[in-house]
């Protein structure tokens, strides 16, 4: 009896180690890591050159103004219109059509550099003053090119956004009927606009800026008619000249 008591409590201390270790078919879960979701290359890392033709409007002001010294009427003959008398006339701008494209590369996630070309036919008229009456008559057409260096400013990180922009210019100013007018000047340009993502790499812009620049007429001497004697005329510059441009793009990345 004792021996079969002490292999019973010998089986037991053997046994009950065993069974401890015994799986229950229950496991703790072990932490994996989740690897991060792999993210969207952004729009600066990708393609950072872009090209922007568009279209729109150009308009500007006066030029200078023209008065006789000597007193009473004299009479003119603009390079593309009738002749017309007045003592005192001013040359000035209206809006036309103008055609742009930009290339430019982005710099960072906000900034970037621009090249912009834009070039426009304003018709040139005088604003004149017959008699008791004032009139408007046809002078010439002013072709305008425009030549600007620009840094470009978005305002947030978003397919659309807001934006300024701020450079330097070169303006070519030329007559269509008459060179005396002809010259080339520098300029600043100011102005902003918004950027509407069409999706993938395409994007339509609208676009308002301004180049001021100052164009100088002192020594043109307005023609009259073949054979009249030239009469005393004072010129007045009635610059700076504000080139306002109103556009629509197409912005394509690349």
């Amino acid at each position: 009896m004792l021996r079969v008591l002490t292999l019973a409590i010998l089986v037991c201390l053997l046994a009950g180690p065993l069974l401890a270790q015994t799986s229950t078919g229950r496991h703790r879960r072990t932490a994996v890591e989740e690897e991060p979701l792999p993210t969207e290359a952004t729009e600066t890392t990708s393609k950072r050159w872009y090209f922007m033709p568009g279209a729109g409007l150009m308009t500007s002001g006066d030029l200078a103004r023209i008065r006789t010294t000597g007193g009473g009427d004299q009479t003119w003959q603009p390079p593309g219109g009738i002749p017309f008398a007045s003592d005192d006339f001013v040359l000035t701008l209206d809006e036309s059509i103008a055609l742009a494209v930009t290339v430019g590369r982005r710099l960072g996630s906000h900034f970037s550099l621009r090249l912009d070309l834009s070039a426009a036919q304003l018709p040139m008229a005088a604003l004149a003053r017959v008699g008791e009456l004032a009139g408007v008559f046809r002078w010439d057409e002013l072709a305008v090119v425009m030549l600007g260096l620009t840094t470009e400013y978005r305002f947030m990180q978003e397919p659309s956004y807001l934006y300024v922009l701020a450079g330097g210019t070169a303006t070519q100013v030329s007559g269509n009927l008459s060179d005396d007018y002809d010259q080339t000047r520098p300029g600043l340009r100011f102005g902003g606009g918004f950027h509407q993502h069409l999706g993938s790499d395409w994007g339509l812009r609208l676009e308002i800026r301004d180049t001021v620049q100052m164009l100088e007429f002192a020594d043109y001497r307005p023609p009259v008619p073949e054979g009249a004697p030239y009469p005393g005329v004072q010129v007045e510059d009635l610059g700076p000249q504000h080139m306002v441009e109103i556009l629509i793009s197409l912005h394509g990345s690349f």
